[in-house]
């Protein structure tokens, strides 16, 4: 069985409810994938890991799973907050090490963006070369995340 580690990285305040989602989401897929392709998803999230206090910052114990997953989904809907884009630097040095996680971008298609967005968003295309997609609302979003996970595992756009 390979078993895909997925982080999911959006500001938890923000994007609350879409997460949880985006989690059900990910295990109902990998139920239905799981038997057929003998591939299992694994959601890595922030909410799901141990909140004790250690005597690292919590943020660098995030970033270890992050830098141990497969693929990482940001995901953004108005603002980029400074954990975010830091887990972005993260997976950005180490996919460049590694080859992993494979960096997906999405942004929920909204009327106005915040000014840390809007630079973010221009900093992928100009400094750092990478796509990101505009989804309009969260169906499209599944979408677009379903097709990444199955080019990933070697099933073309669809499975």
């Amino acid at each position: 069985m390979r078993k895909i580690n997925i982080f999911l990285a959006s500001s938890i305040t923000e994007l609350s409810a879409e997460r949880n989602e985006i989690d059900v989401f990910l295990r109902k897929f990998s139920d239905w994938i799981e038997d057929e392709y003998c591939v299992t998803l694994h959601p890595v999230r922030c909410e799901n890991m141990d909140p004790a206090y250690t005597l690292e910052r919590k943020q660098e114990e995030y970033n270890q799973y992050l830098i141990e997953c497969d693929l990482a989904f940001f995901i953004f809907l108005s603002r980029v907050g400074e954990y975010t884009r830091e887990e972005f630097e993260v997976a950005k040095r180490q996919f460049e090490k590694t080859g992993r996680p494979q960096c997906f971008v999405y942004v929920i298609e909204r009327e106005f963006y915040e000014e840390s967005l809007s630079v973010f968003l221009e900093e992928l295309e100009r400094v750092y070369h990478v796509p990101y997609k505009i989804c309009r609302d969260m169906v499209m979003l599944k979408n677009q995340i379903k097709k990444s996970i199955c080019i990933y595992v070697g099933k073309g756009e669809q499975l």
